[in-house]
């Protein structure tokens, strides 16, 4: 529209021609084209402001994702470490707690163990083989018919022991 009010300028102004006689109407004339030419400047130089605005919100779009694509990866990377850390204390709950319950098993079962253990070796572990004698001695005596004694019959006086025990030949 400004370029056809500058050919309609130029055209009345060729039509009017120079020798008119009415210098205002070409006054006029001179005005409103030099009011189209700075318009026009003006339009230049707003078009270019917004051009260069443009740039500059192109720019910081661009600027802005880059920086939200960054984040969403540091975000990911955070998820990332904190699932993995989750599995972890999840991989170690579990398996405390199957191990609590075996350890407290394992520790009364060897508490309850110590007291037979240390019966047994009070009882076998001290043993000499004067002791064994004795007890096989004793569980003769303890017995109703003893193999060792033997029958009261079958026992020589006691003069004969004396005698026996006489004339058998001395260990050294």
């Amino acid at each position: 529209m400004k370029n056809r009010l500058g050919t309609f300028a130029i055209i009345l102004v060729i039509a009017v021609g120079c020798d008119s006689p009415n210098e205002r109407l070409v006054n006029q004339l001179a005005d409103t084209s030099q009011e189209v030419v700075r318009q026009r400047q003006e339009v230049a130089r707003t078009q270019h402001e917004i051009a260069e605005g443009s740039k500059q919100l192109v720019n910081a779009i661009a600027d802005s994702r880059h920086e939200h694509n960054e984040l969403q990866r540091d975000l990911q990377l955070q998820r990332d470490k904190l699932e993995s850390e989750r599995k972890a204390i999840a991989t170690e709950r579990r398996f405390e707690s199957v191990l609590a319950p075996v350890i407290s098993t394992t520790g009364v079962l060897l508490v309850a163990a110590l007291p037979l253990v240390l019966c047994w070796y009070l009882l076998h572990g001290l043993r000499d083989q004067d002791e064994d004698v004795s007890e096989v001695l004793i569980s003769q005596l303890v017995r109703q018919s003893p193999e060792l004694l033997g029958t009261r019959n079958d026992r020589p006086a006691i003069g004969e022991r004396a005698r026996a025990v006489s004339e058998e030949e001395p260990p050294f």
